[in-house]
């Protein structure tokens, strides 16, 4: 399992290298993210609000970065499992 934790620092985008068919995307708060994968993270991408997560399974495509941003300082953490 690859484990990712961190404060984004605003609006600059992060690169999570994650090699993963399972992933787990945890917005800690206090700010939107925004995510992606394998492109570019805009806040046009998939919101995950404050205090939310989500998890997505893609079982025929192995993602390999997780592309997140946020407008403001705020606590990510991403999981991603094999």
């Amino acid at each position: 399992m690859n484990i990712f934790r961190e404060t984004l620092t605003a609006n600059l985008e992060e690169i999570v290298k994650i090699n993963s068919y399972n992933t787990t995307i945890l917005n800690v708060g206090p700010a939107d993210i925004f995510v992606n994968f394998d492109e570019t993270a805009t806040v046009e991408s998939l919101l995950i609000p404050p205090n939310m997560g989500r998890t997505f399974n893609f079982s025929d495509r192995l993602i390999k970065n997780v592309h997140v941003i946020s407008d403001k300082e705020t606590l990510v953490q991403i999981d991603g499992m094999r």
